[in-house]
């Protein structure tokens, strides 16, 4: 494995790096790439995130067992239609799987995920999941938006823009104020 770009979990209540057996410390199965923070469901099982920087795709990693991120399959969203202007042009995705069961295909992700088509979507910085709803969202700085979607298993559906590309008016004590 090459040393760097790897992502660790940290056990809140040590504040200590886990070790997932045999020393090892670093996720390896959720890829090598310039990772943006990891959102995990309830489910335990099912973590989403972003690369800035390389093929700034979005991945969904889903672990074989519940509570140990250590193995299991990696996927890499897909857009059914284009982005236009950097707003959706359909609301539908697929999650694509990206091998990532020896070294090799590990340390090469980004590389697999734009051979298989992954979205850019310029800069992934954070992904968060609604604790009412259980809607995925994630920043795209260099597309300035958020986006929003709902994951259905091995598709996605409602994909939009939550917020930018637009206009706000702001309401302040001293008046209302248009701002993009």
């Amino acid at each position: 494995y090459q040393d760097v770009g790897w992502l660790v979990e940290i056990d809140p209540a040590t504040a200590q790096v886990v070790d997932y057996g045999n020393g090892q410390e670093k996720l390896w199965a959720m890829g090598r790439m310039k990772h943006e923070n990891v959102v995990v469901s309830n489910d335990m099982r099912t973590a989403y995130y972003g690369e800035d920087g390389g093929t700034d795709c979005v991945y969904k990693f889903v672990a074989n067992i519940p509570g140990d991120l250590s193995n299991g399959f990696l996927y890499v969203l897909k857009l059914d239609a284009p982005l236009i202007g950097n707003d959706p042009s359909s609301p539908t995705a697929t999650w694509v799987q990206v091998p990532n069961n020896t070294p090799a295909e590990r340390n090469n992700v980004i590389n697999a995920a734009a051979a298989l088509g992954g979205t850019d979507f310029n800069g992934v910085e954070d992904c968060e999941i609604n604790p009412i709803t259980g809607e995925i969202y994630f920043t795209s700085k260099g597309k300035s938006r958020v986006y929003s979607f709902t994951d259905t298993g091995a598709t996605i559906a409602n994909f939009k823009t939550f917020v930018g590309g637009t206009s706000y008016d702001i309401t302040t004590n001293s008046g209302v104020f248009n701002e993009s």
